[in-house]
C-alpha cells in the first residue's frame, strides 16, 4: 500500500488514502481484497510488486491478521482509519523516513521515528513548538505522557501528527471520548494491569465512540504470565483494543529466562490471536499509573532483529533546547 501510493504519484496522497478507507469501510469483509487489486493494476516496479504479495501471503494464510484486518476496518472511527493511516503509513513512513534519513546526516545526530514527550499543561507553549519543530523534523508520531484536556488544541493544530496518549481509564469518559474521535488523530493507551476480566466501564466508552485504541501492561517478572493467558487478553480484545504493549522496566532484575518466555508468548499471540502485543523496555521505574523514559522497542522480523529507540524529551533535558540539540544528547 505504501508503494501503491508512491506510485500513483499524480493523484494526491490523501486523496488516495480516503479513497482506500472508503473502499475499506463500504466492504469490510473483502475491502482488503479491493485494496490488492487496485495495487496489481497501478503497481508495476518489481520491488513494489514483491512486498505486495508479501502482504498479501500474509493476509491470506494467516486467519488472525485476517480477522485482525476485519476489525479493525468494522469498528473503528472513519475519520480515525483515515488519519491513522495518513499519519503513519504516508507521513511517517513513506514521506518521514527519507526526509529523518536526510536531515540525521545534516545535523549529525540521530532522528528517531518518534519520541517520548513528558510535559504537562505547565509547558503547554513549549509542547507546541517542540511538537512543531518534530513536525519539521519528519517526525509524524509522538508519545505523550500526559493526557491533559488543554493538549486538545495542539492535537487540533497539528492533524498530521499521531498522538498515542498515555492515560488511565479513569480520565476516559463517554464525553472525552467521542471530543477525540472528532479531533480523530489521537490513540489512547490505557495504563491497565488489572485481574482477567476486570476492563473497567471506560473501554466500553471507546469502543463505542470508534477510536483506535490500545492498552499498555506493566510487566514484570512475577505478573507477565498472568498478562499474556487469554482470560487477560481476550476482554481487551472484545472491548475493542487493538494493540498491547508490555512495558518491562530496566532497573527490574526480570530473570532473562523469562524475558526469553515473555517474548515467544508474544509471538504466539500475534500468530493466534486477533491482536498485536509488543515488548517496549524504558529506562525507569515503571508504576501502575505512570510510565515514562525512553522506550525501547526489540522485534524479531524475517529472522533479524531490530531495535528503535524513543528519546524521551522531558523537564529536565528540554529548558531551553530545541529539538536538535536534546536529540544530540541521546547520542
Amino acid at each position: 500500500m505504501m508503494n501503491l501510493l508512491n506510485n500513483m504519484s499524480l493523484i494526491p496522497k490523501n486523496f488516495i488514502v480516503a479513497n482506500i478507507v472508503d473502499t475499506l469501510k463500504e466492504d469490510p469483509e473483502t475491502g482488503a481484497e479491493k485494496v490488492f487489486e487496485m495495487g496489481d493494476k497501478f503497481v508495476k516496479d518489481p520491488e513494489t510488486i514483491a512486498l505486495l504479495q508479501q502482504v498479501k501471503d500474509t493476509y491470506y494464510t494467516q486467519p488472525a491478521i485476517r480477522m485482525y484486518a476485519k476489525n479493525l476496518i468494522y469498528n473503528t472511527d472513519k475519520k480515525c482509519l483515515n488519519h491513522f493511516i495518513q499519519n503513519i503509513v504516508v507521513k511517517a513512513l513513506i514521506e518521514g523516513i527519507s526526509k529523518r534519513e536526510q536531515l540525521s546526516q545534516k545535523y549529525r545526530i540521530k532522528v528517531p521515528h518518534a519520541f517520548v514527550l513528558n510535559l504537562g499543561r505547565e509547558q503547554l507553549n513549549e509542547v507546541e513548538l517542540l511538537v512543531g519543530q518534530a513536525r519539521d523534523l519528519g517526525i509524524h508520531a509522538i508519545i505523550l505522557t500526559n493526557d491533559d484536556e488543554q493538549f486538545f488544541k495542539i492535537y487540533e493544530k497539528y492533524s498530521d501528527v499521531q498522538f498515542l496518549v498515555l492515560t488511565t481509564s479513569t480520565a476516559l469518559t463517554m464525553e472525552r471520548c467521542l471530543a477525540l474521535t472528532r479531533v480523530s488523530n489521537v490513540v489512547p493507551m490505557i495504563i491497565f494491569d488489572g485481574k482477567a476480566g476486570q476492563v473497567g466501564p471506560s473501554l466500553g466508552y471507546l469502543k463505542a465512540s470508534g477510536l483506535l485504541y490500545g492498552i499498555v501492561t506493566p510487566t514484570n517478572q512475577h505478573n507477565w504470565r498472568e498478562v499474556t493467558a487469554d482470560p487477560y487478553i481476550l476482554p481487551l480484545i472484545r472491548q475493542g483494543s487493538r494493540l498491547n504493549w508490555y512495558v518491562t522496566s530496566a532497573t527490574d532484575q526480570f530473570n532473562p529466562q523469562e524475558l526469553v518466555l515473555l517474548k515467544q508468548q508474544l509471538e504466539s499471540i500475534r500468530k493466534m490471536r486477533p491482536y498485536i502485543p509488543l515488548h517496549l523496555e524504558v529506562d525507569t521505574p515503571i508504576s501502575h499509573s505512570m510510565i515514562s523514559g525512553t522506550f525501547t522497542l526489540t522485534e524479531q522480523v524475517n529472522q533479524k532483529m531490530y531495535q528503535i529507540s524513543f528519546p524521551e524529551v522531558n523537564f529536565e533535558n528540554s529548558r531551553g533546547k530545541n529539538l536538535i540539540q536534546i536529540f544530540k544528547a541521546h547520542i
